[in-house]
């Protein structure tokens, strides 16, 4: 797995230290408490569109969205290469927490070979600076699929705290 390294700092911080990225968090000033600030994130967003993949992140953010009463259209893509489908659980869970929630879930073909095969990868991956075929294929997806100026609502990674116990690979606090 991949591991987080944290400190504590002075004032009252958290700092986090990824493989390539370093975040400070600090207490806040305010007494707001942490789904007012998620709000405070996101009620601009009214009209957005919901990537939902049917993981932990992206159900989160539907979780929010609907919680805060706001409108949002869910997509998702189904991969396939050679006519099979390469993403299938991603699909499935995306339907099932679509049935669950009572969305109307749009699922969009996106064929990778033609993707890779097209050189598609090299253009999108030069256009936005990344040598990632994975991250040009999602870049390309969005160029295609989401309207221009519109809110784009995704999962994401975002830090964890977990112990690990002594003589583990990392014995310290890590996410």
């Amino acid at each position: 797995g991949i591991y987080m390294n944290f400190t504590l700092g002075h004032p009252d911080s958290v700092l986090l230290q990824d493989r390539m990225c370093v975040y400070t968090i600090k207490k806040p000033e305010d007494n707001l408490t942490l789904l007012e600030r998620y709000h405070n994130e996101l009620k601009e967003f009214d009209g957005c569109t919901l990537m939902l993949s049917g993981g932990t992140d992206s159900q989160f953010m539907l979780r929010l969205l609907t919680h805060f009463n706001i409108k949002f259209i869910p997509i998702t893509y189904k991969t396939t290469w050679k006519g099979g489908v390469v993403n299938t659980d991603d699909v499935i869970y995306s339907q099932e927490v679509a049935k669950k929630f009572s969305l109307d879930l749009e699922i969009i073909d996106f064929d990778l070979k033609e993707f890779y095969d097209s050189n598609q990868h090299m253009r999108v991956g030069k256009k936005f600076k990344t040598s990632s075929p994975q991250v040009a294929m999602h870049l390309e997806f969005i160029d295609r699929y989401i309207p221009p100026n519109s809110k784009l609502v995704m999962g994401g990674d975002m830090p964890y705290l977990m112990y690990n116990q002594a003589g583990s690979e990392h014995n310290n606090y890590t996410g």
